[in-house]
């Protein structure tokens, strides 16, 4: 299981060390800590983390807050704030922005650890409703539900994907998890660069592919459904690549 890497954005050094062991601790990746709003934004395409924790009141001009307002309109990551202040004007300004939770300092690991978790799922219910699947697409992997988890599953472990009914079966390297969804609305969260529907009921990690044919397209060991029109979208599609 690809562990789920967290921006740590805390001004205050040994409350922003303390988080990072406390999160290690739980099975969390730390992609990295920063004490500025507009550093830890500039660091967001390079670290790429699933998840942030934002302190509200932070050194520079720039508070957690518009930190917050930009991970909402220009990356999709769900986000708690942290604070030391609990009063009314403080929260009244930090729900402006919709955050996915919000965590009183000091900070207890099991607190800090269900903030995660339930952020986690308020973000994929959210996304739930908007792409009727129970996969939430991120830059680089989805989470998908796993009894009480929401997981990291990355793009490029994802060998197969398969529509049974109204549940959708997602092979990787390791397992198959099945999700709700329909095959129609969960392709569309997914980058078109990656995966290609070879049939009405499949589709494959196109860079996982090692022959094609006939009417099928073989990845790994397995045989999946090719159509003749989808064939012929695949070969155009190969030749795209080739130009680039």
């Amino acid at each position: 299981m690809t562990p789920i890497k967290i921006m740590i954005v805390e001004d205050e050094m040994i409350t922003a060390e303390s988080l990072k062991d406390m999160l290690e601790e739980l099975g969390y990746e730390i992609t990295g800590i920063h004490i500025r709003a507009e550093k830890a934004l500039e660091a967001m395409e390079k670290e790429q983390p699933d998840f942030a924790l934002l302190d509200i009141n932070l050194k520079g001009e720039k508070t957690g807050i518009w930190l917050a307002q930009q991970l909402k309109d220009n990356h999709h990551i769900p986000y708690v704030f942290l604070t030391s202040y609990g009063d009314r004007i403080t929260i009244e300004k930090a729900t402006e922005v919709n955050p996915y939770g919000y965590l009183l300092k000091p900070i207890e690991k099991q607190n800090l650890f269900a903030s995660i978790e339930v952020a986690i799922k308020k973000f994929s219910e959210i996304e739930h409703n908007n792409t009727q699947s129970e996969g939430v697409a991120m830059p680089d992997a989805l989470f998908i539900k796993d009894e009480y988890l929401y997981i990291k599953i990355k793009y490029d472990d994802i060998q197969t994907i398969k529509a049974n009914g109204n549940y959708i079966e997602i092979k990787t390297n390791e397992k198959k998890h099945l999700i709700k969804g329909t095959m129609d609305s969960f392709i569309q969260t997914l980058p078109e660069s990656t995966f290609f529907r070879t049939h009405r009921s499949y589709a494959i990690n196109i860079h996982l592919m090692e022959a094609f044919g006939g009417n099928f397209v073989k990845v790994g060991s397995e045989e999946i459904p090719l159509t003749p029109q989808n064939k012929e979208v695949l070969i155009q599609k190969l030749k795209l690549y080739q130009k680039t």
